[in-house]
């Protein structure tokens, strides 16, 4: 992934992050298979924490993924491992980029819509006015909140 990518170092971390995780799961999966069966993972709460916590280590792979400078992508790293709460700069940072943190609240809502729900994506495939209000859920944010700037894509930073 890293030569795709343009082989710079913050692809080879992101690559081997990820495969680190992948290696741990197969090592859990074969050394402690009474894991999976657990009753904390078929109740409720389990779920959302099984949820939240891969959500957790999937953003921390894209620190690497995403951080080009090798001293800031550890620095944030740390950051995001330990948490030291200063949110001085949070509302700044949220209208600094209201794109991004318009998509993480429409992600969060849809999540719970369909956690509520459940089989979201059958109910919304199966009908056509679902199907369109799904997509007018979704392009509105895009309409309003993106301002336009393609270069901020990582994609076009190659």
């Amino acid at each position: 992934m890293g030569l795709w990518h343009g082989a710079g170092w913050n692809f080879i971390i992101f690559r081997l992050i990820h495969g680190i995780y992948v290696a741990f799961e197969i090592y859990i999966r074969k050394r402690h298979p009474s894991f999976a069966d657990n009753p904390l993972f078929k109740t409720r709460l389990g779920r959302i924490i099984s949820i939240l916590f891969t959500q957790y280590l999937i953003f921390f792979t894209w620190i690497a993924f995403q951080v080009e400078d090798t001293e800031l992508m550890i620095y944030s790293m740390q950051k995001f491992l330990i948490w030291d709460f200063q949110i001085d700069n949070t509302i700044g940072f949220i209208r600094a980029h209201k794109f991004e943190s318009g998509l993480i609240c429409l992600f969060l809502i849809l999540h719970f819509i369909s956690f509520r729900m459940g089989n979201l994506i059958k109910r919304i495939s199966s009908n056509n006015l679902y199907f369109f209000s799904f997509l007018t859920i979704i392009m509105i944010p895009i309409f309003f909140f993106y301002d336009g700037n393609y270069e901020d894509f990582i994609y076009f930073k190659f």
